[in-house]
């Protein structure tokens, strides 16, 4: 018999089988201060046999200001251990599946997000439970660089038209690793200042600006500024698990558009991540040209796609409302 707990996410296994940075206890308390107002309930849960976690289901329930079931804005997601085996799983699965039908129940309206992420474990009991219901998923795609090469190695996967642009950026820019050991809160204003000057308003909360500096100093994130004859021309976030470090926002100024500055910045980013022991560096979603989205969304792609890495796939989920009706 499996032992059912609430769900911890700061646990160092559960920071093991992450799929994303995006869902380390940082990042997830800079969402909460995104996502100002909605009133977040966690809602997920911890399958335990004797000290070891099995599965854990990673999920909150948004009451107030917008109805959803998702991971504190991210989607949901349903993380499984190397040591769960066939002898658990049907266990698991009916576990798992009482537990959607009490949350459906309790969230009739909700909009449910999760994303499932391959496994050679097969799909969890979460997604088939969703396509036994007759939810289609989309297929969502992303580029992930293992840090597992030499730096040589890392550096010969990227574009070849990017290698002389960097060159030529590190020798203009003035560079800055903005980390635990140096980041203070007027480098957080400087960046929120250049990010509202690019973006021509404020587009999020001075408290989530604060959860990033809170990141940085606990060392699970990092910035990295550029500099032009003492100008703050460019930043970019980076936010980093126990295994993989993220991608997270860039600014850079419109009218140096034409330079060099996120290649440089990036470039120095998975170096950094290496650095810190990160096995993967995940560059985001991927939109393949057939994907409807807008022209500046295929150029970021593009641009991110230039730095090499694999092209993985997910599934991603939406329900919205009424997910009481998908176990009927």
């Amino acid at each position: 018999m499996l032992t059912v707990k609430p769900l911890d996410l700061a646990l160092p296994e559960l920071q093991e089988l992450l799929p994303s940075a995006l869902y380390s206890p940082h990042n997830i308390s800079y969402q909460r201060a995104y996502m100002d107002g909605w009133d977040f309930e966690d809602v997920g849960f911890m399958l335990y046999e004797r000290e070891d976690v099995l599965v854990a289901f990673v999920c909150a329930a948004g009451k107030t200001a917008g109805k959803s079931l998702s991971a504190w804005g991210l989607p949901a997601i349903f993380l499984r251990s190397p040591q769960l085996n066939s002898e658990h799983w049907n266990e698991v699965r009916n576990t798992t599946q009482k537990h959607l039908q009490k949350l459906f129940a309790a969230y009739p309206d909700a909009t449910f997000e999760f994303e499932e992420y391959p496994s050679d474990q097969g799909l969890s009991p979460v997604a088939t439970t969703l396509l036994d219901g007759g939810v289609k998923p989309e297929n969502t795609y992303s580029t992930t660089i293992p840090l597992s090469h030499p730096e040589d190695t890392l550096w010969s996967h990227i574009r070849k038209s990017y290698k002389s642009l960097i060159h030529k950026g590190e020798r203009e820019f003035q560079r800055r690793l903005v980390d635990a050991a140096t980041v203070t809160t007027q480098d957080i204003e400087a960046f929120r200042s250049l990010h509202k000057t690019v973006s021509g308003r404020s587009t999020r909360s001075h408290a989530s600006w604060l959860q990033q500096l809170e990141a940085i100093k606990a060392n699970e994130a990092f910035a990295v500024f550029l500099f032009l004859d003492g100008d703050l021309i460019g930043a970019s976030y980076f936010i980093c698990g126990s295994r993989r470090c993220y991608y997270g926002v860039g600014a850079y100024k419109r009218e140096l558009f034409d330079r060099p500055i996120a290649h440089v910045a990036l470039w120095q980013a998975i170096r950094e991540a290496k650095r810190r022991g990160c096995a993967f560096f995940d560059m985001g979603r991927w939109h393949p040209k057939f994907c409807d989205v807008s022209e500046k969304e295929q150029n970021i792609s593009h641009f991110k796609r230039g730095f090499g890495g694999v092209a993985e796939t997910s599934l991603l989920f939406s329900v919205p409302g009424l997910c009481s009706d998908i176990l009927r």
